[in-house]
């Protein structure tokens, strides 16, 4: 079995009557569990952050606010339009079934 030639020991876990395995280091704290997503979110902001603050630099403040509330609004059109579709698709759905 590949399971016993691991150097990490192994946390049993029992669920439902199964045996579940889970590689688990020792010590492991809060960082090695999050670091993932840490790091993750460390690049998106570092990304978007250099995107806004260009924009910030280029258009001042008023224009960047301006720039801003036009992205927001047309997020939230297209979530609505993608909304829409999805909820006639069920409604639809719903009909041609009965």
């Amino acid at each position: 079995m590949i399971l016993q030639h691991l150097p990490c020991p192994l946390l049993r876990i029992r669920h439902r009557g199964t045996t579940l395995l889970t590689i688990m280091e020792e010590n492991e704290g809060w960082w090695e569990i999050y670091r993932p997503a840490i790091i993750v979110v460390s690049i998106l902001v570092l990304i978007i952050g250099s995107i806004f603050l260009y924009v910030f630099l280029e258009r001042g403040p008023e224009g960047f606010i301006d720039w801003l509330a036009d992205r927001i609004i047309g997020i939230m059109f297209a979530g609505l339009l993608a909304g829409t579709f999805v909820l006639f698709d069920k409604l639809s759905n719903k009909l041609s079934n009965k």
